[in-house]
């Protein structure tokens, strides 16, 4: 959905839709991610994940 970076940090979000399978049963969730991103060495290392539940089905 959107990213947001300058020289060491970041910002990203996005959707993401899981199927979950338990006992024969099929679950649906649709998520919001939200994640932080910071460069460190060159490398890009996430400080921070959250997920928001949009829907279950």
């Amino acid at each position: 959905m959107s990213t947001t970076t300058d020289k060491t940090t970041a910002w990203v979000t996005y959707r993401l839709r899981s199927t979950i399978a338990k006992n024969a049963n099929l679950t649906t969730v649709l998520l919001l991610e939200t994640v932080a991103l910071v460069k460190e060495k060159k490398r890009w290392k996430v400080r921070h994940l959250h997920s928001t539940l949009i829907k279950r089905s």
